[in-house]
């Protein structure tokens, strides 16, 4: 209540500086019973309000029309699916602080460099119109060091798959180029090449002992939970089988237990033609 209440004051004190500000909104669509969003990465700029907090509006989260496949009377909410990232002196590190995320009921989540997957908050509830628009606020603590903040995300509504994970960058106090430079170090993280946990530009034994160590657990793209779903299990097994690469592996993966069984098969098979 004391931080709704101080928000809603300096929202009053900033309208000027919010209504100077600009950013394309995340716009949802469904498809074939999936969310989806227009984009996998939206940038904002976070502002000064009265040397309080640092605060954005932006990106929004908007609805074209009834014609987007959304149906009407959805109610439209977010999971966070990773850490926050932050981006400083050329390289991500450490989030040093927490990014606040609030909505319209003033509920909130906060984000920090720990954070694995966590159900979100309610965005809205589309009421089928053409235009539909909701904010969400996000904050930081007056002493947020100058860098790159970024949150991923994704879209839940009952009845419906979630979307794709989408990335939120909000420049507090960079430089444009830095800014640019951030945003794909960020991406390169969040939709570089599937089954890479560790980063490193490779799908191989070390991305599979990473999986392996967290395998039914609760985890993040970085601990081997390569659907982005909180869970590391057999699916994300099978988006590094699909994309290993065997040329660069200095560990041999362990194969599942069907193969196995398979290569059991095929030797028995040959013994017996041998011996007819």
């Amino acid at each position: 209540m004391l931080r709704s209440t101080c928000l809603a004051l300096v929202y009053v004190l900033s309208a000027t500086v919010l209504a100077a500000a600009h950013g394309l909104p995340v716009m949802i669509t469904a498809d074939s019973g999936q969310l989806a969003t227009d984009k996998n990465i939206y940038t904002a700029t976070m502002e000064s309000l009265g040397g309080l907090l640092y605060q954005s509006e932006l990106p929004g989260f908007g609805v074209q029309s009834a014609a987007s496949g959304v149906p009407s009377g959805k109610s439209i909410s977010f999971n966070v699916v990773d850490n926050l990232f932050y981006w400083s002196a050329g390289a991500l590190s450490e989030a040093p602080l927490p990014l606040t995320i609030e909505n319209e009921a003033a509920d909130a989540v906060d984000i920090d460099h720990d954070t694995l997957f966590q159900s979100g908050l309610m965005i809205g509830a589309y009421n089928g119109a053409t235009g539909w628009h909701q904010h969400l606020y996000y904050t930081l603590p007056s002493n947020a060091p100058v860098g790159v903040y970024a949150v991923v995300l994704q879209l839940t509504a009952p009845g419906l798959d979630t979307s794709s994970p989408f990335v939120l960058a909000f420049n507090r106090g960079e430089t444009a180029g830095n800014f640019s430079a951030a945003v794909a170090a960020i991406g390169q993280t969040q939709f570089g090449t599937p089954g890479d946990a560790n980063l490193d530009g490779q799908v191989d034994g070390a991305d599979y002992t990473i999986w392996a160590d967290h395998f039914q657990s609760v985890g993040s793209l970085s601990e081997g939970d390569f659907n982005r779903d909180g869970q590391v299990d057999g699916a994300d097994y099978t988006i590094w089988a699909d994309h290993f690469m065997p040329a660069s592996a200095g560990v041999l993966p362990i194969p599942e237990p069907s193969t196995w069984l398979l290569s059991l098969a095929a030797l028995i098979c040959v013994t017996l033609f041998r011996v007819r």
